[in-house]
This record gives structure tokens, sequence and C-alpha cells, in this order.
């Protein structure tokens, strides 16, 4: 299988438009197949799972949040608009260093932050040829990390020295107290969350490698394959979610949910080996958005892309321009002039382009989605 797409979710994407069975590939030397059949899934994510592998915060994450929301009650009481991507960014490097290292580096009233500058221009670097090169013949590792210049090895050995400083340090201060997970479980309901990570699938594909031969039906995995599962393709599926660019919250209710497909909804992975991340990002994510909301009215402003454009540098899809609105506090009156954001209204004029990917939305609706290459 070839693809004109240089970025995988392109391809999956691609493929996905004209067949569902699975497709088997090579990348380098690696054998891979790829899989969007929902009962296979099923079988490779939840019942075989042995068989395929390789995959108190409350109180701090409030913290964070209410550091967050005073940045957005002086950003609405000037009028000016704000980045609202940036300021995501700076509170996820917050919570992620308080609540796992125990360390405040206070990214939100700092957002110049070495930390976070270096992280920055980490992930929004594309995939170098070199480490593609690495992935697809590991066996070579070890002489081909001779051959990166020192400079492209900066920004990732700056986070590793960071986090080694950091771990010594509290090592040595054993009065540090580890917060229970179990503060992460919240009982709260899940569907506007859901239906925005179908819209806008983060990252677009996850793996797994068999163990051994695996057999399905009329089709056989070679032990040591990689399964690609294009999560993407499966959340913009019509058959599964008609009308997929449509944001509907009302598809992940309880009992639309109980109708559907359990491989249906890839947001955190599926089966045992799902994100490990998952109720902490969730709580993140609720905690935020229910701040925001209780305090401020959201609108767009004269830096608003629309449309907006999304893109694929590496195996993350991200706002290529930030994502700029202005605030408003519930407590003062809005302009005559605003209107909220028209739920279920459909995407117009839709593109995509893979490594630059350009997802256009319609600019009363509140999320994008992927319809197609061009």
């Amino acid at each position: 299988m070839a693809s004109r797409h240089p970025n995988t979710t392109g391809s999956w994407v691609t493929w996905s438009k004209h067949s569902t069975a699975p497709a088997r590939f090579y990348s380098g030397a690696i054998p891979r197949v790829l899989v969007a059949d929902l009962d296979m899934l099923k079988h490779i994510l939840v019942k075989d799972i042995n068989n395929f592998v390789n995959r108190s915060m409350m109180p701090l994450m409030g913290g964070c949040v209410e550091e967050l929301m005073d940045m957005y009650e002086t950003a609405a009481d000037s009028g000016q608009p704000i980045d609202m991507m940036e300021a995501f960014q700076c509170l996820t490097m917050d919570v992620i260093n308080r609540c796992a290292i125990t360390l405040d580096i206070n990214c939100i009233k700092n957002p110049k932050n070495e930390v976070l500058a270096f992280m920055r221009k980490y992930v929004s670097q594309p995939i170098p040829c070199i480490f593609k090169f690495i992935v697809a013949f590991p066996m070579l590792y070890d002489l081909i990390r001779l051959l990166i210049p020192e400079n492209k090895r900066n920004n990732i050995t700056f986070i590793e020295e960071h986090l080694t400083k950091v771990v010594k340090q509290r090592r040595e201060q054993t009065q540090a107290t580890v917060v229970d997970g179990l503060q992460l479980l919240v009982d709260a309901a899940d569907a506007n969350v859901d239906a925005s990570k179908t819209k806008l699938t983060v990252t677009g594909f996850i793996t797994r490698q068999a163990t051994q031969d695996w057999q399905y039906g009329p089709y056989t995995i070679p032990a040591g394959t990689e399964v690609e599962v294009p999560v993407w393709s499966i959340h913009h599926n019509p058959e599964l979610y008609p009308q997929p660019e449509l944001f509907k919250p009302e598809r992940f209710l309880p009992k639309a949910k109980k109708d559907r497909h359990t491989m249906a909804y890839l947001g955190f992975g599926g089966g045992p080996r799902n994100c490990l991340g998952l109720r902490f990002a969730l709580m993140e994510m609720k905690l935020v958005l229910s701040s925001v909301i209780q305090r401020f009215y959201i609108k767009p402003c004269s830096h608003t892309k629309v449309p907006l454009t999304l893109v694929t540098r590496n195996v993350f899809t991200n706002p290529d321009e930030g994502v700029w609105l202005t605030l408003h506090r519930r407590t003062t009156d809005l302009p005559h002039h605003y209107q909220p954001p028209t739920q279920g209204t459909a995407l117009a004029d839709e593109q995509v382009v893979y490594m630059d990917t350009t997802l256009v939305r319609h600019p009363n609706d509140n999320a994008a989605a992927v319809v197609g290459p061009c």
C-alpha cells in the first residue's frame, strides 16, 4: 500500500475511504498491518490483550486552574484577546510538574519559562527522516544515534536533565507528600469531552505489537508485526457516526453509547492497555472547562482564525496559529451583537491537507473534523 501523504494519519484517512479490510505493509524492515475492523480490534485490544503489547492531585490541579482563572479575569477586564492554546499549554505544563514531580515552575505567570519553551519546540518539530529510519531499522539505533548532530538532541537532553535533577531533589526531600490517585476518580458527564475528542482526534493512530502468530478468520498476523489502528478514520466513519462533521454530544450519552460498538470510540486507546493517564486527563479537562464556563462568556475576536487551521507535524494534530478568543466576565453584560455558537452546525467547505494539515470549520461550529483528503 502506498500513499502520497507523508503523514501517517493522512495515509489512513485515504486508505479507509476505499476499504475496511486489514492492510499489510512494511515500514523499512518492520512488518505492519492496518486494522480498522471493529470486531477484530475488540480481540486485539481486549480479548487477546496478552498477545498484543507495548502499550493529592485534585488540590494541586485546582491551584493551577485558579491561577489560569486569574489570568483570564485580567484579560477579560482589559478586553484584550488571549491565545487559549498558549494558555492551556502553560496550564498543562504546570499541572504535570506539580502533580507528577511536585515542582512549581509557574508557566501561567511566566509563559517564557525555559522548560515550557523547550517542550514546545520539541513537540512542534516534524519527525526527522533519521528518526523514521531508526523506527524502521531499530537494530541500527546505536550506530545511527552517533550520526545525529548534538544540536538536534539538545531539546531532549534538556528535558531529561531537568527531570533527572527534579527526581534527585525529591529523593532528598522525603517529606514530600504523595497524592493518592483515587482523588482522580470523579463522577461527571463525559458526553461533551468524548464528542470533542472524537471530532478532533489529537493522535490519529495507536499501535500494538503481536508477540506470537495470531489468527482471526481468514487473516493471520505474524509474530512481531506492528498493528496500526487508524483512530481518526474510525472516529469519522459515517457508518458509525452519521454526519461525523457535526458536533453532537448526544451521541455519547449512556443509551447511545450502549447501542454502539465498544471499539467505535478510541479517544484514549482501547482495552486494558488504554491510556494510563485517562482519568488524569479527563479530570484536568473537566476542571478547566467548568471553571472557564462558570466565570466567562467566550466569543471570537479579530485574531480568531475562521476557518481554523490544524496541522499534523508529527503524531499530534494541533491548531496552527493558536486559538485566539476574548473573554467577558459573567458579571458583566455581553456586547449586543454576541451570539453563542450553534450546536450541531455542519462544517462548510472543508479541506484536508496532511503535512501541513488544513482542516476548515464553519465559523459557528466549535470543533474541526476531517472529511477527506484534498
